[in-house]
């Protein structure tokens, strides 16, 4: 059966497209989840420069904004400097924690100076203020702190706790260590794990991570990268820890892994854990300056490579000869792995970036079978690429599934986007095409929605974007 696409857009739209509410507003999508009862939580950053803050908003499962949460649909939070914001989590209970990094104080004089922080909402989107102090967490470790993924136990059962786990990097005088820290449920350091709540791994001089996910009996699967000296660039890595913060020597060679590539350059920033406990992980890697492919690698539970995955247990994509990234990563119902990411052409003057946000221009995505190998009923050949809202320039943070459908968010210029890719109606005609506009109005939005029948928003035809989602 054909597919569409439908966009919810934070950007500016006519004001005779329909009635106005006043609102905050996004201004970048960073995180996407999915609740239980399907709605849809977007995290991202409102504001700019030093007003910055943490924002979420909810959606209904057709798209509206659900206006029992928050303040007509938006929460914003303000950790007291400059936020950016790359977790997000969803308990059982429906309350909701976000994290990333702020800066201020003192250390707003250095441009990249930080502290973790993080937040959590109850279900209807107020501090809870039984988290942290007066529902924050803000922890120091060094110059440069940077949260950029965290993970939840579920509360109850025999492994579950509903603990917090976060993992990024610390960076002082140029030299960058792993950072992965445990929180109780309350916000306070988990002090049975490692020192005060924190586990740091210093292997080389630049070592970050950006993904990680959790396994049976608590084990902690983290992917990053680390600086290899042989080639002077970086390398995909995966580091397992146990349920006490230890590294797990079972996992790789002393708990860490290397992703051989067998390129000049590559970096994972994706990670998830396959029932089975085989290790997924995903990024990108460098072929030659200005082109890069997506990167997915399994691993086996003891952290060698899946043989039976791909080509001696990693997959490359190659979309375009240019900068091809994933950015996110995840199992639908049936097992088959989905990547989303980005896509600039080659040429393009800002394409011989090096980071995690490599590529800026279109949305990527593609599906891979249980074997890694590409899934021929998804888009053409298993892979597809379509402008953001109809803006050439986009750029994937984040992706979540519900059922068929796979929704992206990301942001396209100035404006914080998301993508909703799923079938047509059982009758066969299209549901349409939505977006919702915000207007900056001070600190306070005018948001609009509008319905058309465009369809055509892709670089793909829709009707080439497979019949099987």
């Amino acid at each position: 059966m054909p597919v569409f696409f439908t966009f919810i857009s934070f950007l500016l739209l006519c004001p005779a497209a329909s009635a106005q509410t006043i609102i905050p507003g996004i201004d970048r999508v960073e995180m996407l989840k999915t609740t239980s009862d399907e709605k849809i939580i977007v995290a991202g950053i409102a504001g700019r420069g030093k007003k910055a803050d943490f924002a979420v908003v909810r959606l209904n499962r057709d798209l509206t904004v659900d206006r029992t949460f928050g303040r007509d649909g938006v929460v914003r939070v303000d950790a007291g400097g400059k936020e950016y914001l790359y977790g997000l989590a969803i308990r059982p209970d429906g309350k909701i924690i976000i994290a990333g990094f702020t800066r201020k104080g003192k250390k707003a004089a250095a441009s990249l100076a930080s502290d973790f922080a993080l937040a959590r909402l109850n279900p209807h989107g107020e501090l809870d203020l039984n988290f942290g102090t007066n529902g924050l967490v803000i922890t120091d470790i060094g110059a440069r702190d940077e949260i950029h993924f965290i993970a939840t136990t579920p509360s109850g059962g025999a492994t579950g706790d509903g603990s917090i786990v976060s993992a990024g990097f610390t960076e002082e005088n140029d030299d960058s260590d792993f950072i992965i820290a445990r929180y109780r449920p309350n916000g306070l350091p988990d002090a049975t794990f490692g020192k005060n709540g924190i586990v740091r791994i210093d292997e080389t001089r630049d070592d970050r991570l950006y993904g990680v996910a959790l396994g049976s009996e608590r084990r902690i699967i983290a992917t990053g990268s680390v600086h290899n000296k042989a080639s002077g660039k970086e390398e995909c890595i995966v580091i397992a820890l146990t349920a006490g913060g230890r590294r797990d020597k079972t996992f790789g060679n002393s708990g860490m892994a290397r992703v051989g590539a067998l390129r000049e350059q590559n970096i994972c920033s994706s990670v998830v854990v396959q029932p089975d406990g085989r290790i997924v992980v995903a990024g990108f890697a460098r072929r030659a300056a200005g082109d890069t492919d997506f990167l997915i690698a399994r691993l086996r539970p003891n952290g060698k490579p899946d043989r039976t995955f791909g080509s001696d247990g990693i997959q490359f994509v190659d979309f375009k000869n240019g900068i091809d990234a994933v950015h996110a990563l995840a199992i639908d119902t049936r097992g088959r792995l989905v990547a989303a990411g980005d896509v600039r052409l080659a040429g393009d003057s800002q394409s011989q970036g090096d980071s995690r946000r490599s590529g800026t221009g279109f949305i990527a995505l593609a599906r891979l079978l249980p074997n890694g190998r590409l899934d021929s009923q998804f888009g053409r050949e298993g892979k597809a690429t379509m402008f953001f809202g109809g803006h050439s320039g986009g750029e994937v943070t984040s992706m979540t599934l519900i059922g068929t459908q796979k929704i992206v968010g990301g942001q396209a210029g100035t404006k914080g986007m998301i993508a909703v890719l799923r079938r047509r109606a059982d009758d066969g005609k299209p549901d349409g095409h939505a977006e919702i506009g915000v207007e900056p109005l001070g600190n306070r939005a005018g948001i609009s929605r509008r319905e058309t029948t465009e369809v055509g928003k892709a670089v793909l035809p829709a009707h080439q974007l497979g019949d099987d989602l």
